[in-house]
C-alpha cells in the first residue's frame, strides 16, 4: 500500500562503493514483490508461489536476462533484429554486460517500502543505480519493435597506448522515437594484487567526439575515468552528423586488453570497414 512502483528503488538495496572507491552497483533490476516459486505441502504437486524481495529475485531477473542476450547473438538477430539476419556468434561475458549497462534506464529515486516514502535521490552513475535498470527493448535492435540501430564489438583485443575508433553518422530517429546515442565500454580487467588502493590495472578510456568536434567522457565525468572498468555514454543527439567513438588503451599494466563495446541509437555504419587501429609502439 503506497509504493511508488518500479521506477524507484526500494530503500534496502545495496549500495557501493568498493573498498577502493569504484562505482557499484553497475545495474539493477526488479527485487521487490516477485513472484517466485515455493514448497507447498499442501498442494497436489507441492508447488506453489508467493511474493518475495531481495537479491535472490533480482539476481535471477539478470540472470535470465543475460541468457537471452546471449541468445540473440548465437542466432544471429544482430543486426538487423530478426533471426538470422546475421551470422550468429558467441558473445564474450563482457560484451553481454556492455548490453546490459547499456540499456539502463534511470529509476526516479528511493523508496521505503512498503509505504512508498521518498528517502533518497538518486542519479545516473551514483552508488545507488549505477547505470540504471536493465531494460532489454532500449539495449538491442528488434524489428517492428523498436527502431534503434546497434554497433558492437565483441571481445578485441587492444595494445597498449593504441586507440581503436568507430565512426557512426547519426541521423533523425523516426516520429515518436527519442534521439539518443548510447554507447558501452566494458572489459575483465586482471586481477590486482591484495591491499591495493588504486585497482584498476587496465585502463581503457571511451570518448564521444560530436560532429562540432566536442568530446564527451563517460559516466557522467568531465574528464577519463580512471577508476571503472565499465563506462558509458549517453547523449541526446540534437546534432546530426559524424560521430566519433574512440577507445584508448591510455595505461595498461600489461601489453594488451580484450574488450566490448555496444552503441545504440539512429545511426548508420558501414559494417564492412575495419576498425581504424592506430597501434603504437
Amino acid at each position: 500500500q503506497g509504493d511508488l512502483g518500479p521506477n524507484y528503488m526500494a530503500s534496502f538495496s545495496a549500495r557501493g562503493p568498493t573498498a577502493d572507491g569504484r562505482t557499484k552497483p553497475d545495474v539493477i533490476a526488479p527485487g521487490y514483490m516477485i513472484n517466485s516459486a515455493i514448497s507447498d505441502p499442501s498442494s497436489p504437486t507441492n508447488c506453489a508461489f508467493a511474493k518475495w524481495a531481495g537479491t535472490s529475485m533480482a539476481a535471477p531477473v539478470v540472470a535470465g536476462t543475460a541468457a537471452i542476450i546471449r541468445q540473440y547473438f548465437v542466432e544471429g538477430w544482430y543486426p538487423g533484429g530478426f533471426r538470422g539476419s546475421g551470422d550468429g556468434f558467441v558473445p564474450s561475458g563482457s560484451l553481454m554486460k556492455a548490453v546490459l549497462m547499456n540499456g539502463g534506464q534511470l529509476m526516479r529515486g528511493v523508496q521505503r517500502v512498503p509505504n512508498g516514502q521518498i528517502v533518497q535521490s538518486t542519479e545516473f552513475y551514483d552508488n545507488s543505480q549505477g547505470m540504471g535498470s536493465i531494460n532489454l527493448m532500449a539495449s538491442l535492435p528488434l524489428f517492428r519493435h523498436n527502431q534503434i540501430n546497434a554497433l558492437v564489438i565483441n571481445n578485441d583485443e587492444i595494445t597498449r597506448r593504441a586507440t581503436h575508433t568507430f565512426d557512426l553518422d547519426v541521423t533523425k530517429c523516426p516520429s515518436g522515437s527519442k534521439s539518443f546515442l548510447s554507447v558501452t565500454l566494458a572489459w575483465y580487467d586482471p586481477v590486482p594484487i591484495s591491499g591495493c588502493v588504486n585497482c584498476l590495472v587496465n585502463n581503457l578510456d571511451l570518448q564521444v567526439v560530436l560532429p562540432n568536434g566536442v568530446t564527451h567522457h563517460p559516466n557522467g565525468r568531465t574528464l577519463p575515468d580512471q577508476k571503472n572498468n565499465a563506462e558509458r555514454v549517453r547523449l541526446t543527439t540534437s546534432q546530426l552528423g559524424r560521430y566519433r567513438v574512440v577507445v584508448s588503451a591510455s595505461n595498461l599494466g600489461t601489453q594488451s586488453q580484450r574488450y566490448s563495446l555496444i552503441a545504440t541509437g539512429c545511426f548508420n555504419f558501414d559494417s564492412n570497414l575495419p576498425t581504424q587501429k592506430n597501434e603504437r609502439t
